[in-house]
């Protein structure tokens, strides 16, 4: 058999040889042509994705807000407090909701989405009984598909509690500041009376 110079090998295993490596690059050229026709997720799938990654780190926000609100001094705050940080969280977890505002760009390239928690959860616990209700949006900045900083917007959080009942029991150290304030009216009436 005589090869002709220039040719090598046979023809038929050079053409199938050409053809495999044809349809290798084309499917090649079809997956990264696919690949970057497939949208990234949008900003608002990316901050629903971080709410349900931060459900704990969020609710936590919520309960410290909810407790704040109510003040460190008031009855309703030190109720609440008694009641426990964690029986407020768990309500907060059993009930907390999310709204999404629409992706607003922020001059820099990035995406900004409010994610809003809200919860409202019903307290029965004697001799307290009510409802409380609150919303904390969070200012998420969106780069991509990553969320890479996020704000509380206290301006715009909401609140309202119906609280029943806490006018009934003092709590001990209610009772002690209370006589602590009695005695020193006592003290004050004696010194204008000269005792």
């Amino acid at each position: 058999m005589n090869v002709e110079p220039g040719h090598t090998g046979n023809p038929r295993r050079n053409s199938r040889l050409f053809i495999i490596l044809a349809a290798v690059l084309g499917v090649g050229v079809i997956a990264v042509v696919i690949f970057l026709l497939i949208p990234g997720p949008t900003p608002e799938e990316v901050a629903r994705k971080w709410a349900v990654d931060n459900v704990d780190a969020a609710g936590e926000e919520i309960a410290g807000f909810i407790l704040g609100t109510l003040g460190k001094e008031g009855l309703e705050g030190k109720v609440l407090t008694e009641l426990g940080g964690e029986w407020i969280e768990d309500r907060i977890n059993e009930h907390l909701t999310w709204t999404f505002s629409t992706a607003t760009p922020d001059g820099a390239g990035n995406q900004i989405v409010i994610a809003t928690g809200s919860v409202e959860f019903q307290v029965s616990r004697p001799p307290i009984s009510g409802r409380v209700q609150a919303a904390l949006p969070f200012r998420l900045l969106i780069d991509g598909s990553n969320v890479v900083d996020e704000q509380v917007i206290l301006a715009d959080a909401s609140f309202d509690a119906e609280l029943t009942g806490i006018d009934t029991q003092l709590i001990p150290s209610g009772i002690d500041a209370g006589i602590e304030k009695a005695e020193e009216g006592v003290d004050k009436l004696k010194g204008l009376l000269g005792q």
